[in-house]
């Protein structure tokens, strides 16, 4: 709205002081949060490691908090052995460096 209102002014429909007398309703966006239980977490991994790859990926993507996409869209370059992913956030197009927890 603010965008195509902002536009409306440099087209020179409407003037600064016209839309400062206008009141806007704040939006609220629900915070949509699940999260698994130790016993939950503990039973996908179990269920996981017959499929070693399944099993890597789900890890990855529990202790990096990384999407699905980023973590698919990978590649060895861009791991570094001081611990750090540079993953590519296709949403906001930039990356971002996710650091790993170390092994045991």
């Amino acid at each position: 709205m603010k965008a195509f209102l902002n536009w409306c002014i440099k087209q020179g429909y409407y003037s600064n002081d016209e839309l400062v007398k206008l009141n806007f309703p704040k939006l609220t966006t629900k915070v949509r949060e699940k999260t698994y239980t130790a016993e939950q977490w503990a039973d996908i991994q179990a269920r996981a490691k017959k499929d070693k790859d399944l099993y890597l990926y789900l890890r990855v993507l529990y202790y990096t908090g990384c999407r699905p996409n980023e973590i698919t869209d990978l590649r060895r370059a861009d791991i570094d052995d001081k611990g750090l992913i540079k993953v590519y956030q296709s949403k906001v197009e930039k990356y971002k460096f996710v650091s790993v927890p170390p092994t045991r």
